[in-house]
């Protein structure tokens, strides 16, 4: 059994990850980005799947073969990233599925909006994400 997330972008990102392991096959005619679990057209080793929310998903890890964990949930249980059997790169993730924070047009120029963007872009939080695990998939700007 294999826990993964089941919102819509996640779980996409899951069988993703799951057909470059190769263990499925997803169907080429589905859009990556909305494939689910009835888009597996192969399934050689047999695997059952539990889709389920994100956050509860380590909770259950002792109790299935593998899971797999956004990275916020991840770093939030303190799993350690260097047991990884295999993680996401900048390479294999499309620009569609990163997440972006959007603000409404009105609030683009109030000063919490340019508080939040200065953090993100700060010295400060670009050494968090060095020194708090290798598993950030970071803009280029970043790195």
């Amino acid at each position: 059994m294999i826990a993964i997330p089941n919102d819509a972008s996640n779980l996409a990102r899951s069988y993703q990850l799951l057909e470059r392991l190769g263990w499925i096959k997803l169907d080429e005619k589905k859009d990556k980005d909305h494939v689910t679990g009835k888009d597996i057209v192969s399934n050689p080793k047999n695997l059952k799947f539990q889709e389920m929310k994100g956050p509860s998903i380590n909770a259950i890890k002792t109790d299935v073969a593998f899971i797999i964990l956004r990275g916020s949930d991840a770093y939030n249980a303190k799993l350690d990233f260097n047991t990884v059997l295999f993680a996401e790169s900048s390479d294999s993730m499309k620009d569609s599925m990163r997440i972006a924070l959007c603000v409404a047009e009105k609030n683009k120029d109030t000063s919490w909006v340019k508080d939040i963007i200065a953090a993100y872009k700060s010295p400060e939080f670009k050494e968090f994400t060095k020194k708090n695990g290798t598993f950030w998939i970071l803009p280029k700007y970043m790195q």
